[in-house]
């Protein structure tokens, strides 16, 4: 509810049409929730509030590293049955696009 004011905060003092992107953890970006025992997440809130016109993104990995400041994690290797997993069986490519469509199916 606070990332929510936050962005109604900030969009009130922008000229209207100024497009917003909001950079969070997927999690934040989900909707609709979860199941019902979850907490509406921002991106179940601003759908809400705003419709159609607010969309999400999110990013995984199916393996690979992260770090900064000289400290690197490996990820373990994501599952066979993971959507990952799902999302590259269909190409040899390294990055896969899953529509809205592809991530109902799944």
């Amino acid at each position: 509810a606070g990332m929510e004011r936050n962005v109604a905060w900030y969009r009130s003092r922008w000229p209207a049409g100024t497009r917003i992107l909001i950079w969070t953890a997927t999690v934040h970006a989900v909707r609709p929730p979860l199941d019902e025992d979850t907490v509406a997440s921002l991106g179940t809130r601003l759908s809400g509030r705003w419709g159609l016109r607010v969309a999400s993104v999110g990013f995984s990995a199916f393996g690979g590293s992260h770090g900064r400041g000289g400290t690197t994690t490996v990820l373990d290797p994501a599952p066979a049955d993971s959507l990952e997993a799902l999302a590259l069986a269909t190409t040899d490519a390294e990055i896969a696009v899953l529509d809205a469509a592809a991530l109902r199916a799944a």
